[in-house]
């Protein structure tokens, strides 16, 4: 999507001063500069093209200062902005940050997603250690074989069913049309006409539906929604098709919280902690953050009694 003209400029004023500062290692300065450029962004943030590399920029402050938790957390985001998912810089600075912090199973998929893409030469200036990591995979006898052939059969295993696709512009506009009015029944109170537009939404999307970002949106929007409505049911039947949406996203547990807040509302309380310790694990604690308390309570407690 498009931003105004006047906001746009200045964002990129901002991140050209932001550039400039981090070349010269002011970090502290660089990401105050970049960190305004995103609050410029309006919500959702990650719909702009602009936030890949906003977001990638604030990611490499961090990667500068050591901070590898934050630089991942800030890359994990813009794989998921537009075009994210097969840039081979974040690939590589997602990768080089979760080997910084000892998550060498989940580096190596990123690494050598980077590697696919750009081959040896996005390693010529980083640390050996890097590309080490990921030589093992495509070396056979100290020397390397069909490097391509082995690492989509390895990612292939490691990032499953990562597929994606895009729509046609006009249908996109179409279905990002009517979810834009959904969210504008829901601030008005109208429920039911909220996810009616988002069923319409849904059904404009070819099949198979969950090679497409849009449906991932879709089924959360409406599991959510039927949650606030009480609707136990509905809202459990979109949450299982979320498992089968956007499976090339970044998964941090936000499919099983949505499972858990819903096992927890329906008092199933075995199941809501075991969908809740799942995405605990793969969220390292974030998906409780900007949640109900109550969920957080309830699975401290359930933690301890295990």
């Amino acid at each position: 999507m498009e931003l105004d003209d006047k906001i746009y400029d200045k964002i990129v004023d901002l991140c050209n001063e932001g550039e400039g500062l981090f070349s010269n290692s002011l970090y502290d300065k660089a990401l105050k500069k970049y960190l305004k450029a995103l609050d410029l962004l309006p919500l959702p943030k990650e719909q702009w093209d602009a936030s890949t590399w906003i977001y990638s920029a604030i990611g490499d402050v961090y990667f500068a200062k050591n901070d590898y938790q934050a630089a991942s957390d800030y890359f994990y985001d813009a794989f998921n902005c537009p075009e994210g998912y097969y840039n081979p810089f974040i690939l590589l600075r997602l990768g080089q940050s979760l080997f910084e912090q000892g998550n060498f199973e989940k580096a190596k998929e990123y690494l050598l997603r980077a590697y696919m893409l750009e081959g040896d030469e996005i390693y010529e200036d980083e640390e050996e250690k890097y590309l080490n990591l990921i030589l093992d995979i495509v070396k056979a006898k100290n020397s390397i074989k069909e490097p391509d052939a082995l690492l989509e059969e390895h990612v292939e295993k490691t990032a499953t069913k990562s597929v994606r696709a895009e729509l046609d512009k006009a249908l996109k506009e179409q279905i990002e049309k009517l979810i834009e009015e959904s969210n504008m029944e829901f601030d008005q109170k109208n429920y039911i006409k909220s996810v009616d537009l988002l069923q319409k939404a849904w059904d404009l999307i070819p099949n198979p539906k969950g090679r497409y970002s849009e449906s991932y949106d879709i089924a959360l929007y409406s599991s959510e929604t039927y949650l606030f409505m009480n609707d136990i049911i509905k809202a459990k039947e979109w949450a299982d098709q979320i498992f089968d949406c956007a499976l090339h996203r970044i998964d941090s547990g936000e499919r099983e919280f949505l499972s858990g807040k819903i096992a927890f509302e329906a008092g199933e309380l075995d199941k809501a902690y075991q969908f809740f310790a799942v995405a605990n694990q793969k969220s390292s604690g974030r998906c409780f953050i900007d949640e109900d308390a109550k969920y957080l309570k309830f699975f401290k407690k359930h933690q301890t009694q295990k």
